[in-house]
């Protein structure tokens, strides 16, 4: 008795860490799926030479930054900084100081 007692108590933990590992994949599925469409709906804007600031100011995207570590970086705002790693969360508009943020951070 005490044999299929044992028997029964693992199947039911199995079947609920099978049920536990399919809902984290899904979970996890449909997370970059959303990431996916946000940026695919987003490319535009993601690769665009020059983006506006919420008042209408153009802010280039393209040419020379300086990093928060100090760092003078030339390329696009967004990618890694070459010295720390690190990529900008938004870049001030020149105009008015708006942030105009980075459409691919979380």
């Amino acid at each position: 008795m005490w044999h299929a007692l044992e028997l029964a108590l693992r199947l039911i933990l199995l079947l609920a860490r099978l049920a536990l590992w399919t809902l984290g994949t899904l979970w996890r599925g449909a997370h970059a799926t959303y990431r996916l469409v946000r940026i695919a709906m987003a490319w535009r804007d993601i690769t665009a030479e020059v983006r506006q600031c919420p008042r209408g100011h153009d802010v280039p995207q393209l040419g020379l930054f300086e990093c928060a570590c100090g760092a003078r970086v030339e390329g696009h705002v967004f990618d890694p900084c070459s010295v720390c790693g690190q990529s900008a969360a938004y870049v001030p508009c020149g105009t008015c100081g708006l942030p105009v943020r980075n459409l691919v951070a979380p």
